[in-house]
């Protein structure tokens, strides 16, 4: 809701994602001289045991957290069939004869989650063994699979230096007592005194190679019950007959950087980073096939989807669904579509499109949880304004990776709480890539990271409802917790990151954002948050222009910031080690006076957060008296602006100039008028944002013509002028 234009609040059919918590990592072994792997083991494995069990479970590992990825080896009789439990997906079923079966079974760890369980039908002797690892790719965990017959180790081919071998050995005859093949380290081991043993073990594998196998040796047995000696009878002769198994964990790497078939202007050499914003985007996905390509042979246990109309099929929970190369249609009325079940996923073969063909609203709907959608074309999809073509309800748990959604009307897709958007091309949608609301605002926890975010808003709504807010790369509603790191964002016709009404938490960082007609990141009426480490060029030049007299920023804070009261990462709201080249305008801190809870001049139904205010207390007659005088309004608060870089050479954007409010630094408010009863008239929120709510710049560089805007916009200040009474700031920062 910026001071020149005010915005209805876009009301949305939508979705969001999980954000990683890494845990302390604890490897659970020597690990020799070898450097230390990327994956790491977190804690000490849970083990399971028993003579006859159908709901065999285990505990999780002490000190996995949220966001570690977990792996249950299974061992049973060979007629038995496992389940993996709710929540968890089967990466490996093999039987050695009439020996032994191993399952295992994997799942990223969330908050709530149920402990390890899985299902043993018909119940037989069974042994359980749960790993946690932290380190791991979230979006494509599990490189290989492998199983053998007999005690050789299965020879794996990993595909990045810091991988993690992840080795089982199941044996119906728990006295061999297995040790470990070389180079690998056995971590846990359990049997149930008959019938049933599992060991397991991890291998870091230091470099991308193809690691042989290893044989599995048989160490000292276990003596007979109420025996001190091992008896000649309890020596036995396995021979070939038991199971070896290896899944192997891929390390979470960026990927390489190739060039994207979006055009992209030539870049200006932003100024030395002060801390670890990018010189270069750091996620060139569209058309980067090396990315995009999914597997060009359907993975074990799929499904495969032949193209041609899709429209017919039904669709399993905890399937794996692989769209064959070419192009898949879901029939021609406005709500046929994918409706995914429970942990379902959706894979493209190299060429595999999904095509709304100008006909279909939307293309995965409806609420199933933890469903991935990977290596496809998603296109030609006609949503409607502030709905969005992938996960149109906001469906929980949703991954979605390495995918091209690209060409559609409305968003590109929407987000609920733990959603996942990783490595995707996300270019020339009709509104958003992402718009991420949900009914209810119950979005927790998401991760929007390496996206290439391009050439979004093609509908140009802001021309057909001019003033309606709702248009640009990515837009975020109430949103509590979001890392938005290492995005490629550039030429989209609106804002480039936004965070719009009672967002909390949220982190920006590492994203290289450039050449977006508005704003290149703007948070709006929302609280708490870390912006970091980003790059920013040329952002602002079309919205600039048509606002003379207001500087339109590259980073722009409108009514928000930091409020101790409001649960989340953050206290305050920091802006930090960021690049600013040749923007518009740099940091703007605005809040308007206005516009408080209550007040006609705010167009939605919502109140602050954090306090007392309502909208039966923030009224004429209750409004002017604490609490609710403070309470009321949305505060520009506890902003720290330090620590970046600005720099501009006014002679290559066009129109700047001081008059046309190019090139500024401010924290200011307007002259509050509306409405008559408000107790926020005149000059009391011009004086509040400018000395006493703690909004402070402090320690940053200057290259350039800039200048700054204290209290109201009819302010011009030299840095001098700025560093010096009655405003004090930018203390500690230099002109060069």
């Amino acid at each position: 809701m910026r001071s020149y234009r005010f915005h209805r609040r876009s009301r949305v059919i939508g979705v969001a994602l999980l954000a990683i918590g890494v845990a302390s990592p604890i490897v659970a072994n020597a690990i020799g001289d070898q450097p230390a792997p990327k994956v790491e083991m977190v804690g000490t494995p849970a083990v399971f045991s028993s003579a006859s069990s159908a709901s065999p479970a285990t505990g999780v590992p002490v000190g996995a957290t949220k966001g570690d990825f977990l792996v249950s080896y299974v061992e049973t009789a060979p007629a038995s069939t496992v389940t993996c439990g709710l929540g968890w997906i089967k990466r490996l079923d093999v039987v050695n004869g009439m020996a032994t079966r191993l399952v295992a079974c994997t799942r990223l760890q969330s908050n709530g989650a149920p402990p390890p369980r899985a299902s043993v039908a018909p119940a037989d002797h069974v042994s359980m063994v749960t790993m946690a690892f932290s380190g791991v790719d979230l979006v494509n965990p599990v490189g290989a699979t492998a199983g053998s017959v007999g005690l050789s180790g299965p020879s794996v081919k990993t595909t990045a230096a810091g991988s993690m071998l992840v080795l089982g050995q199941g044996s119906p005859h728990w006295r061999v007592a297995f040790n470990a093949p070389p180079r690998a380290t056995k971590v846990a081991s359990t049997h149930d005194g008959a019938a049933s043993e599992l060991a397991s073990a991890i291998d870091p594998v230091s470099e991308a190679k193809t690691v042989p196998s290893g044989r599995w040796t048989r160490g000292q047995v276990a003596p007979a019950t109420g025996s001190s000696a091992v008896a000649a009878s309890d020596l036995v002769q396995t021979g070939p007959e038991s199971i070896t198994a290896a899944v192997v964990l891929n390390t979470d790497l960026a990927p390489p950087s190739t060039t994207t078939s979006i055009p992209v202007t030539t870049t200006t050499q932003p100024v030395q980073p002060p801390g670890g914003a990018p010189t270069e985007p750091p996620a060139f996905i569209c058309g980067n096939h090396s990315l995009l390509d999914g597997p060009s042979t359907p993975p074990p246990g799929s499904v495969t989807v032949p193209a041609g109309n899709n429209g017919g099929l039904t669709w399993k929970p905890d399937t794996t669904y692989w769209f064959a190369p070419g192009v898949h249609t879901l029939g021609t009325g406005v709500y046929d579509q994918i409706i995914p079940e429970d942990h379902d996923i959706f894979v493209g073969a190299p060429g595999a499109i999904i095509d709304g063909q100008g006909k279909n609203y939307s293309a995965f709907t409806q609420h199933a949880s933890s469903v991935m959608i990977e290596h496809l074309t998603i296109r030609n999809f006609i949503s409607l304004q502030d709905q969005g073509v992938v996960n149109h309800d906001s469906g929980n748990g949703w991954t979605i990776a390495y995918n091209s959604i690209v060409n559609n009307k409305g968003a590109g897709m929407m987000s609920g709480a733990n959603q996942i958007v990783r490595y995707n091309c996300l270019a020339s949608n009709g509104q958003y890539a992402i718009n991420a609301y949900q009914a209810g605002n119950g979005i927790t926890d998401i991760v929007i990271d390496h996206n290439e975010i391009a050439g979004n808003n093609t509908g140009n709504w802001e021309k057909v409802q001019p003033g309606c807010g709702c248009t640009g790369g990515l837009k975020l509603w109430a949103v509590r917790g979001a890392a938005l790191t290492n995005n490629y964002v550039h030429d989209n016709l609106g804002v480039g990151l936004w965070a719009d009404m009672n967002n909390v938490g949220i982190e920006m960082a590492g994203n290289y954002i450039s050449d977006n007609d508005g704003e290149g990141i703007m948070y709006e009426i929302s609280y708490n948050a870390s912006i970091h480490d980003n790059t920013l060029i040329r952002n602002a030049w079309v919205y600039g222009p048509k606002n003379p007299g207001f500087p339109v920023g590259a980073i722009y804070v409108s009514e928000s910031g930091g409020d101790s009261r409001v649960s989340a990462k953050y206290s305050t709201l920091e802006i930090t080690g960021n690049v600013l080249t040749d923007n518009w305008s740099g940091v703007i801190l605005w809040e308007n006076a206005d516009r408080f809870c209550g007040s006609p001049a705010n167009p939605t139904q919502d109140c602050t957060l954090g306090g007392r205010a309502t909208r039966a207390t923030c009224v004429a007659g209750t409004i002017d008296t604490d609490p609710y005088y403070s309470d009321c309004r949305w505060k520009t608060q506890h902003v720290a602006v330090h620590d970046n870089a600005f720099e501009l050479d006014a002679a290559k954007v066009p129109n700047c100039a001081v008059t046309t409010g190019c090139g500024f630094n401010g924290v200011f408010s307007q002259w509050g008028t509306y409405p008559s009863w408000s107790p926020y008239t005149k000059e009391k929120v011009e004086d509040a944002i400018a000395f006493h709510q703690n909004n402070v710049f402090a320690h940053n560089t200057y290259s350039g013509g800039w200048h700054f805007m204290p209290h109201d916009q009819a302010m011009r200040l030299t840095l001098p002028q700025w560093q010096a009474a009655p405003y004090h700031q930018d203390i500690g920062s230099r002109q060069q």
